[in-house]
């Protein structure tokens, strides 16, 4: 109910959703700590996870953040942003309802399939409404600096070895936001090699990355 919605209600459903399966919540008896979830989110999802970390601490333990599309913190992302929208504008005034070939044009190079995933290409067609009029608006969001300053929660940013400019400068601008004075968080954000900005085309490396990281 109520999409297209913003990040924080993503959130919030994702934390009703922890509750639901027993992942995160509830302590199991009287002064135990309740259980916390670790989470990876990418793109529009990275931007759902932080604020997930933000706004319901209690329920994560863990939060790896790959490239979220904040491209409001960075000159590069703002371009970016400004391209696709332009693209997306003028096809959709010639062109009506006409989502997949929106993105399309809006999108040409960063959502190109590879060989032999094809049918990745369908799905992201039939859901390309959902990704024009429910992530990119996303985009548009900017993150509370002090909040994730001063958040307990372990966040972590990372960026794709072959992924745009763009999202690896975002990830150095949330990693410089996010580190603490006196802290081990770290300087840079992590590279995950072999890894682009769709993370679904580069499934082994992001994997391997996640179960290092969590380990």
């Amino acid at each position: 109910d109520g999409w297209p919605c913003d990040s924080a209600r993503h959130a919030d459903d994702a934390a009703d959703l922890l509750r639901a399966l027993g992942l995160a919540g509830a302590a199991e008896g009287a002064g135990t700590p309740g259980r916390r979830a670790d989470i990876f989110g990418a793109s529009a999802g990275g931007i759902v996870a932080v604020q997930l970390a933000l706004r319901h601490p209690e329920l994560v333990r863990r939060v790896l953040v790959f490239e979220p599309g904040y491209l409001r913190l960075s000159e590069s992302g703002r371009a970016l942003a400004s391209g696709f929208a332009q693209s997306l504008d003028q096809h959709l005034f010639s062109h009506p309802d006409d989502w997949a070939g929106a993105m399309a044009a809006g999108f040409t190079g960063l959502l190109d399939v590879p060989e032999g995933l094809g049918w990745y290409a369908e799905r992201g067609n039939a859901l390309a409404e959902n990704f024009i009029r429910g992530d990119i608006p996303l985009t548009a969001e900017t993150v509370n600096a002090d909040a994730l300053a001063g958040s307990r929660v372990d966040i972590r940013f990372a960026c794709g070895s072959d992924s745009p400019s763009a999202f690896r400068d975002i990830a150095d601008e949330l990693t410089r936001l996010r580190r603490r004075p006196g802290s081990a968080d770290p300087e840079r954000p992590d590279v995950v090699d072999g890894a682009g900005h769709l993370v679904y085309f580069t499934p082994e490396p992001v994997a391997s990355y996640i179960r290092r990281r969590l380990t």
